[in-house]
């Protein structure tokens, strides 16, 4: 009797994902306290840098594990960024800004996507 290969067990909950959540928590809670501590012109660099982590990760999880390429997401992320500053400089505060662009482009994505989630190999790329 022949058994075909078998992938491996995945293992969650192990002591080192429990280590790897806690120190994730630890470095969060400094991240969110770290504007009271750093200068104005290291919170922007840091915002910047987790700008283009974020972005990484997204292409990440679609190129790498999901095998699709596609550019779109980065015009959502620049309507964002758009909507973020154009709010912000209207007189709204900044903070709230980037909850209202992230609002609005989800407002936009929302219809979009039902005709965008049925498009196949090079017509989802474009």
């Amino acid at each position: 009797m022949s058994v075909g290969p078998t992938s491996p067990m995945i293992e969650r909950g192990t002591a080192t994902s429990r280590i790897a959540a806690i120190a994730v928590a630890i470095v969060i809670a400094l991240l969110a306290i770290a504007p009271q501590f750093l200068s104005a012109g290291a919170v922007d660099r840091m915002t910047a840098l987790f700008i283009y982590v974020i972005l990484a990760a997204m292409w990440n999880a679609l190129a790498g594990f999901g095998g699709l390429v596609s550019v779109g997401q980065q015009v959502f992320f620049g309507l964002g960024a758009y909507f973020a500053i154009r709010l912000a400089d209207a007189g709204l505060n900044p903070f709230l800004a980037l909850f209202a662009s992230g609002i609005i482009v989800g407002a936009v994505s929302w219809p979009l996507s039902l005709f965008m989630l049925r498009l196949r190999n090079g017509e989802f790329a474009i």
